[in-house]
């Protein structure tokens, strides 16, 4: 798929079209729409639809890959490694252009997989932001505006979903062979929906409930890691409050590790070749 795919306005079906508001009675259910949004956007907009589904821009797409000291000096001793770090600048130079091409498509994508009753709903609501995402190509406030909209104009959730939605938060499990990444996705994924539901968990319950899953992660590092928050968890002072700042934590840690791992594998290759 190329970075600059189009989007023509007839591609989007009219029976998909999200209907936001408490009369709705078709096509009002916001995670359907939020899946089938993002599957036909892979069609129009190839690698870039990813945005829709996780709801950030990484920054491989807004930022141009800079050469470290390192590998300007690695690549000045050896034109194979020279043609390597060239096409690496090259390619994110190209998915960059990309991405700012693709995304005045993606807002009019966004803004025509919208009943004409939903947008209105939404201009009532939150005219001055809608307006302001829309001009300046902002993506993921477009996507928040429209949940927020359909959150606070739909019929009154019954006590039986929020029950569900929270059942199903505690009882994530961490799978067997799973990474952090992936686990981190699904807990996110659950964190919306309770979002959508109004439902509230406080922050230590959900480092709690990380971290004991996380006390099976294959990483004996982060094991340890986790085995000194869990001991911790009667300390107000001294417990986590921030997932996310666990997450990211655990993050560095694989990282490092990573980047140990293959220096020591290309030193092993070095130590072949004298």
């Amino acid at each position: 798929m190329s970075d600059k795919a189009k989007y023509s306005h007839s591609d989007f079906p009219n029976d998909k079209k999200l209907s936001i508001g408490i009369n709705a009675k078709k096509n009002s259910n916001l995670q359907e729409w939020l899946e089938v949004l993002y599957l036909l956007a892979k069609k129009h907009f190839g690698i870039y639809a990813q945005a829709i589904k996780d709801r950030k821009i990484p920054k491989e797409w807004t930022e141009r890959y800079v050469p470290t000291e390192a590998e300007k000096k690695e690549a000045a001793d050896d034109e194979f490694t020279k043609i390597e770090l060239t096409e690496k600048v090259k390619a994110r130079a190209n998915r960059l252009e990309g991405w700012i091409n693709c995304k005045p498509s993606m807002v009019e994508y966004i803004v025509n997989a919208l009943t004409e009753g939903s947008i209105s709903i939404i201009k009532d609501k939150y005219r001055r932001d809608w307006m302001t995402a829309i001009e300046t190509d902002h993506i993921i406030l477009m996507l928040q505006i429209v949940e927020n909209s359909h959150t606070l104009s739909g019929k009154a959730t019954g006590f039986a979903d929020k029950s569900n939605a929270e059942q199903r938060f505690r009882n994530l499990k961490l799978q067997s062979g799973e990474n952090l990444s992936a686990f981190n996705k699904r807990i996110h994924d659950a964190e919306i929906e309770l979002q959508r539901l109004d439902v509230e968990i406080d922050q230590k319950t959900k480092c709690y409930l990380f971290l004991l899953q996380m006390y099976h992660y294959h990483d004996p590092v982060i094991r340890q890691k986790v085995s000194e928050y869990l001991a911790t968890s009667n300390d107000d002072d001294k417990f986590p409050i921030s997932r996310e700042d666990l997450v990211e934590e655990f993050m560095r840690i694989e990282s490092v590790k990573n980047i140990v791992s293959d220096n020591n594998s290309k030193d092993t290759r070095n130590m072949k070749r004298s």
